[in-house]
C-alpha cells in the first residue's frame, strides 16, 4: 500500500510502519486482460498511523523485489492505529494490456 502514487519505475511513498507486511494474494485466472482476488486480504496498523493509503502495488516479493502492478484505490482510506483495512474477495481489480 501507499500513501504517495508509485510510477512504473517504482517510488511512491509505501506504508513501512508497525505491524505492515506484504501480504499474499492470489488472483483468478485472467480473462481478456482482467483479474481479481480470489480471498480476502487484510493489514492492521499496529503501534502507528499508516496515514492515508491512496494506491496498492503487486511485488514479486514480500521485501523489496519489483513493482509488477500500481493502481489508485477508488477511495483513499486514513488508517489510524489498531484499524484494518480490507480487500474483499474480488476487489483488487487488475487489467493488464
Amino acid at each position: 500500500m501507499f500513501t504517495f502514487a508509485p510510477h512504473d519505475g517504482g517510488g511512491g511513498t509505501g506504508v513501512f510502519t508497525c505491524g505492515y507486511a506484504r501480504q499474499t494474494i492470489a488472483f483468478s485466472a485472467a480473462s481478456s486482460g482482467a483479474t481479481s482476488n480470489t480471498g480476502a486480504v487484510s493489514f492492521t496498523a499496529s503501534g502507528a498511523n499508516y496515514g492515508t493509503v491512496t494506491h496498492v502495488g503487486i511485488f514479486d516479493a514480500a521485501s523489496s523485489g519489483n513493482l509488477l502492478w500500481h493502481g489508485a484505490m477508488t477511495a483513499s482510506k486514513t488508517v489510524e492505529d489498531g484499524d484494518t483495512i480490507t480487500f474483499a474477495i474480488g476487489n483488487v481489480d487488475l487489467t493488464l494490456a
